[in-house]
């Protein structure tokens, strides 16, 4: 079986949503995962500042990851658009590199070490921690490379599923569908994995 896994790497739900699945993934050895990283924010739509340290879904989401042992930095300003990065994981997937490796790198550069993820330096080196050919990688993201795939994989998510919002996962034809604000909880992905995974073996 393999799990589509749709995420944005500026997105914070993301960044806790994959940590955790992270974690619950080596209890389903069948389960197979294909990354469909998509865009909230579109160049030439502003990236918004909601960062406020009294908003009370930041607030909420902070007791979130800091159960799981996660910090979370206010990002980079005055934002990050992920179309390089999202290009940068579609280059290493061809590569054949490790993909998690490089998301957590993203993430950590992200929301731990508030670095620019528009910056091609910033990737590379989070492509050295994936294991990535880091000259062809630069190179792909010098040259847009890999910018219709990342558009085919925008509409592939926010059209073809009709997401809601991210981190939302796909299983054959069920679709768990993040909440705006939400996010996913723990609980229900492993709900939504224990079920789809019993329906399957039952065919």
């Amino acid at each position: 079986m393999q799990l589509e896994v749709f995420f944005d790497y500026t997105c914070p739900y993301c960044y806790l949503g994959l940590h955790e699945l992270n974690q619950i993934l080596p209890d389903y050895p069948g389960l197979s995962v294909k990354w469909c990283p998509c865009e909230l924010h579109m160049r030439p739509e502003p990236v918004p500042s909601h960062w406020e340290d009294s908003s009370e879904w930041l607030s909420e989401l902070k007791g979130r990851l800091e159960n799981v042992g996660l910090p979370l930095n206010r990002p980079f300003e005055p934002g990050n658009y992920s179309d390089l990065a999202i290009q940068g994981l579609l280059c290493l997937e061809e590569q054949g590199a490790d993909l998690r490796r490089y998301n957590d790198a993203v993430y950590a550069a992200v929301f731990r070490e508030r670095k620019n993820i528009e910056d091609i330096d910033v990737l590379s080196d989070c492509a050295v921690l994936a294991g990535g050919n880091v000259p062809a990688f630069r190179q792909s993201l010098t040259s847009a490379k890999y910018s219709e795939k990342r558009l085919m994989l925008d509409k592939y998510s926010w059209e073809e599923n009709a997401l809601e919002a991210v981190p939302s996962f796909r299983l054959g034809d069920a679709l768990l569908n993040a909440v705006p604000g939400v996010g996913l909880v723990r609980q229900q992905v492993l709900n939504f994995l224990d079920k789809e995974s019993e329906a399957k073996q039952k065919k």
